[in-house]
C-alpha cells in the first residue's frame, strides 16, 4: 500500500509529497491495516483477566467492531466490521481491555497471529 503525503505549506498552498511504501499487514481475508492500526474490536465475555504486554488466544471465530460503546458514540458499538478473528488467533493485547458491558479488546493489525490450517 502507498500514501501520498500531503501538506499546507506558507500562506495556504497545498504541496504534495512523494509516494511512501506503507507496509500492509493482513488477516482473516480482506482484513487488515498498517503496523500499529487498531483494526476493530472484539468483545470478550464480562470476565477477562488478561491485561496489556499479555497474549490472548481467541476461544472461538469472533467479529470485530468498527468501536466499542462509550461516551462518544452515545455507548453503542460500531456496525459489525467485515472482519472476523479465526478460532486459536494469537493477539498481543496492546492496549488495556476497556469494560463496559462485557470487555472490548483493541486489535491491533500487525498483533494477531492467525493459526496456520494444520494447527
Amino acid at each position: 500500500m502507498f500514501a501520498l503525503l500531503v501538506g499546507i505549506g506558507v500562506a495556504g498552498v497545498v504541496f504534495v509529497g512523494a509516494m511512501v511504501a506503507v507496509p500492509m499487514v493482513t488477516f482473516s481475508g480482506h482484513c487488515g491495516g498498517v503496523p500499529g492500526q487498531t483494526v476493530g474490536y472484539a468483545k470478550a465475555g464480562s470476565i477477562f483477566l488478561k491485561r496489556r504486554g499479555q497474549t490472548w488466544i481467541v476461544p472461538r471465530t469472533m467479529k470485530l467492531y468498527d468501536d466499542y460503546p462509550r461516551e462518544g458514540n452515545d455507548f453503542k458499538a460500531g456496525e459489525t466490521g467485515a472482519c472476523s478473528l479465526p478460532s486459536g488467533t494469537r493477539v498481543e493485547l496492546r492496549q488495556d481491555p476497556v469494560k463496559h458491558r462485557g470487555t472490548w479488546i483493541a486489535i491491533e493489525a500487525d498483533a494477531i497471529e492467525v493459526p496456520t490450517p494444520d494447527e
